[in-house]
């Protein structure tokens, strides 16, 4: 099965239409997704990750499913849950060489409003440990979200209330990467994907009921989202 097809498969899968995939992409339309998954128009590695990334898998997951006709998707749906619910938000970042497998879960992020977070805590001061398959730096952290601005009523693209995230400081943000910004006026943050304009950088919410901020040298950036966990370990 070629790559188009596996996408038209797993699109189906999910139940989303041509347009609501591509418009959660950065520079993709409707038309050339579906001249893709017809296998008229090719793809770049960059925007396979980010359509991977909008289907709610792993890269490689989207090629395994070509790869089998489709058949995990029959035998192993439960992957694709598992993928579903742990969205990758990050491209080409750079990690701090020390990896761990756990980040302490140390506050609360106001999706919507500012708020006051922690921006630093000692590992003997966490009480709850948050474990991730994802390779983050030392100084990964995780947050749990609070508000409803990064919740997208109308796409699956969505962080609602109750989320956690997993932070990394070591990681570099790119275009369209949510991050966690801290105000240096009154030391709280909020979180927001970061939307970068020549050099004018934006902080959107997911949700378009809220207004996008325009980043000022009052934003400092406290780290980036690498992922995204939809339910507190048990």
């Amino acid at each position: 099965m070629k790559l188009g097809e596996a996408v038209r498969l797993l699109r189906k899968y999910r139940g989303m239409t041509l347009s609501e995939v591509a418009n959660l992409m950065s520079d993709y339309d409707a038309g050339n997704l579906s001249k893709f998954e017809r296998s008229e128009l090719g793809m770049k590695p960059h925007n396979i990750d980010e359509l991977a990334q909008t289907l709610g898998v792993n890269t490689s997951t989207l090629y395994a499913i070509a790869e089998t006709n489709g058949k995990i998707l029959e035998e192993a749906p439960e992957k694709l849950l598992q993928d579903y619910n742990v969205v990758t938000f990050m491209n080409n970042a750079t990690v701090g060489p020390k990896l761990t497998g756990k980040v302490p879960l140390i506050s609360s992020v106001q999706a919507g409003n500012w708020m006051q977070i922690k921006e630093e805590v000692l590992s003997c001061e966490a009480t709850e440990w948050i474990h991730t398959a994802e390779k983050v730096s030392e100084k990964a952290f995780a947050l749990k979200i609070q508000g409803d601005s990064m919740t997208n009523p109308y796409s699956r693209h969505s962080l609602p209330e109750g989320v956690l995230i997993v932070v990394d400081p070591e990681v570099i943000p790119v275009n369209r990467s949510i991050v966690v910004v801290r105000n240096d006026d009154d030391d709280s943050a909020l979180v927001k994907q970061l939307v970068i304009e020549g050099s004018t950088k934006y902080l959107k919410p997911l949700n378009p009921q809220y207004p996008i901020i325009q980043m000022d040298d009052s934003c400092i950036l406290v780290g980036t989202a690498i992922n995204a966990v939809t339910e507190l370990p048990r």
